[in-house]
């Protein structure tokens, strides 16, 4: 690592790779509104984002898209594909690529991260033994005051599920956002069901 080398240096005139001298690797950007940019090359790493947003339209689908980005890529050891999304509903590519990779029908593994394993989605609970016994004393509640909240049964389950009590806490303050437990379930799902039913 040299402080003063540079860390992204252009290719010729194209505009959509850098070149990273201190690795020597190249970085090519393409978009799906342009797919055919990421052809030609020789891969290593192909990282899709937002898949479960790519659109079918006339004379594109999301399965020429990555068709067009990943086709660079051998199934070799230190390479890697990633298709990585928000769910944005059911019936789509990147639902149908998340269920074959879960059912093993794939040659991709399926990873699901939940809203409660990424730490800035928590906040300090003042008192945490009251909180903890008020958890507790409602784990079996399936009322709620407001359709603005959840039920004591559902946030023991966030519980079960691995959440801490600063995350059930700030779920708790953030979904007071959110009229709908749907609306809540869609940008922040705690498990991969709850992703792809409630976004849809």
């Amino acid at each position: 690592y040299d402080d003063n080398e540079p860390k992204l240096v252009g290719v010729g005139g194209a505009q959509n790779i850098q070149r990273i001298p201190q690795r020597n690797c190249k970085i090519k950007i393409g978009t799906a509104e342009k797919p055919d940019s990421a052809r030609g090359g020789d891969y290593n790493l192909v990282h899709c984002t937002e898949v479960g947003l790519w659109k079918t339209t006339e004379g594109k689908t999301p399965q020429q898209i990555v068709r067009s980005a990943c086709s660079g890529i051998l199934l070799r050891p230190n390479t890697a594909i990633v298709y990585e999304s928000t769910a944005n509903g059911t019936g789509n590519f990147f639902q149908i690529e998340y269920d074959a990779a879960k059912a093993g029908q794939s040659q991709f593994d399926f990873l699901f991260i939940s809203w409660f394993e990424i730490e800035q989605y928590a906040a300090p609970v003042d008192d945490i033994v009251e909180f903890a016994t008020w958890l507790w004393k409602n784990k079996d509640n399936k009322n709620t005051d407001s359709n603005r909240e959840e039920s004591g049964q559902y946030l023991w389950w966030l519980w079960e599920q691995g959440a801490t009590l600063e995350a059930i806490w700030w779920y708790i303050q953030e979904r007071a956002k959110y009229t709908d437990h749907g609306d809540m379930a869609s940008e922040y799902p705690s498990d991969d069901v709850e992703a792809f039913v409630h976004s849809g």
